[in-house]
């Protein structure tokens, strides 16, 4: 069923399940499926079947489906792309990008003394108490992720108000905070209006117990993470999604003009996703043994492992570069001596060109062409009669091995950054 879903592209599961219900629409998918009409599986049941299979076992039914597309003969793996798509969880963003497993077990010792003593403060000034004003119980965050140079704020985790009593049905946490004569005297009922309690541990007296609360900003899905992307309407913005990253390899199928899946890891949204590129090509050589012949992919993918992994099964990697915070100024590149796809500069400042591959040694040749005859710039025309490299058949030459240069790019001059060269399904 959930492979009907996404072969028949429903965006979301509830118009999925709306179709099966259907008596015509919904006929057919019942039948391959094998169930009637009596035994339609609802969205909780989807849900329920991802958890019970867990990422692992449903990471090898889609495996098998690869290969079954292979036998078919639709999958060579000469050309794979990789790229990250971000998804929405669920789960609603309470606006904490901080939280951990700690937020959920805030402990606050004497938490019934305290209530009880403010309680009482109050009941002592009868001009102060206003039904329905909240007490409200503010602990100082516990995350362990939260930055130290910042101030940490203090967290709500418990309020609670007064309200005229019910001698029907008195509150139970009168008795609960050891409030229930004060209250019945002045006909009071101590009632909670927000708080998760997720433990508690009594001690021996009212000072030594201890409440454990849930930070009212954790949300129900605590593995997922804010990311961002560019806004799909607009890409001049950026667009911030909760939830996660699925990192897929796609099989570029020229001949038969079509782009299959071919592996899938899943991350939190801001985790970093240029570590998931040799995951998926470990599990493309776990379950298929097979390596491509060019592996594409953005800048997010800009590292020197994922280069070197490629090199080593013999793929040639093209990966677009990543500046990060380099200074990429035309005086800084030629100062490094390389340009951005990773070509040397001729000693004039010449910009070398492309001249050969050594496939064995794994090693790129670059030559200048004797581009100075031609050049306008005064700079450069003034080497052309002092140049120790002009009687070589082709002038100044550099040979680059990849295991020193890792990004150099085995390319020619109508090279497109992979960003641009990728179709629109497969850049994300």
């Amino acid at each position: 069923m959930e492979l009907f879903r996404y072969l028949e592209k429903f965006s979301h599961m509830k118009d999925f399940v709306n179709t099966l219900h259907d008596q015509e629409k919904g006929k057919h998918y019942r039948l391959y499926a094998g169930i009637n009409r009596n035994h339609i599986p609802c969205e909780g049941t989807f849900t329920h079947f991802k958890d019970r299979l867990g990422e692992k076992l449903y990471n090898e039914i889609f495996h098998v489906l690869v290969e079954i597309v292979e036998l078919l003969g639709m999958i060579s793996y000469k050309i794979l792309t990789t790229d990250g798509t971000l998804f929405h969880t669920n789960a609603r963003y309470k606006g904490c990008t901080y939280f951990c497993n700690d937020c959920n077990f805030i402990e606050f010792k004497g938490v019934i003394k305290n209530v009880r003593q403010r309680v009482l403060f109050r009941l002592k000034n009868p001009e102060k108490i206003i039904p329905g004003k909240e007490i409200r119980i503010k602990l100082p965050c516990p995350s362990q992720k939260f930055p130290q140079d910042k101030p940490r704020p203090k967290i709500e985790v418990l309020s609670l108000f007064l309200k005229e009593a019910d001698p029907e049905k008195p509150s139970v946490f009168n008795g609960i905070f050891e409030l229930e004569k004060e209250l019945h005297e002045a006909h009071l009922d101590l009632m909670v209006k927000r708080g998760v309690i997720t433990g508690a541990v009594m001690g021996e007296s009212i000072s030594n117990d201890s409440f454990f609360f849930r930070c009212p900003k954790l949300p129900a899905d605590m593995e997922a993470r804010i990311g961002v992307r560019r806004d799909p309407q607009n890409p001049n913005r950026k667009q911030k999604i909760f939830g996660f990253n699925a990192v897929i390899d796609t099989s570029v199928e020229m001949d038969l003009g079509l782009e299959l899946p071919v592996a899938c890891s899943t991350l939190a949204g801001n985790a970093h996703e240029g570590k998931h590129y040799i995951i998926n090509r470990e599990q493309i050589l776990e379950h298929h043994g097979k390596t491509s012949k060019i592996d594409l992919a953005d800048a997010k993918y800009d590292e020197h492992d994922n280069f070197a992994f490629s090199r080593s099964h013999r793929a040639i990697p093209v990966i677009d570069y990543n500046p990060r915070s380099e200074n990429i100024s035309a005086a800084a590149l030629k100062e490094r001596g390389y340009d951005r796809n990773g070509w040397p500069y001729a000693p004039c400042g010449v910009l070398t060109r492309p001249n050969g591959f050594d496939f064995n040694c794994q090693r790129a040749a670059f030559s200048c062409r004797r581009q100075c005859v031609d050049s306008k710039n005064p700079e450069i025309r003034k080497y052309i009669n002092q140049c120790p490299h002009w009687i070589n058949y082709h002038a100044s030459r550099s040979i680059c091995p990849f295991m020193n240069f890792p990004g150099s790019l085995r390319s020619h001059s109508g090279y497109r950054p992979p960003s641009q060269a990728q179709s629109p399904s497969i850049s994300g």
